[in-house]
């Protein structure tokens, strides 16, 4: 579980790097494929639901910052497809 409100960020579309791009958190997954995919905040709340990252969760900042006091280091996470 990391602070990201100061990460810097190049998405490579030509506008150069970003910074908050992640919002206030970004909760890091273990996953045996990659590091770089969580659960994070985002500056553009208004691509929460559509297919805009490379396989991270993307949630508004305020619930990512409730969700923050709800687990701890070793929480289980389980993501299920969209009903």
């Amino acid at each position: 579980i990391e602070d990201s409100r100061k990460w810097d960020v190049d998405f490579g579309d030509g506008k150069g790097k970003v910074v908050g791009a992640y919002g206030p958190l970004f909760i890091r997954l273990k996953l045996p494929y990659s590091l770089h995919i969580g659960i994070h905040g985002t500056i553009k709340p208004e691509t929460i639901g559509t297919k805009s990252t490379h396989g991270c969760i993307r949630m508004y900042n305020e619930d990512i910052l409730k969700m923050r006091k709800l687990i701890n280091y070793s929480s289980k996470v389980t993501i299920l497809p969209e009903r």
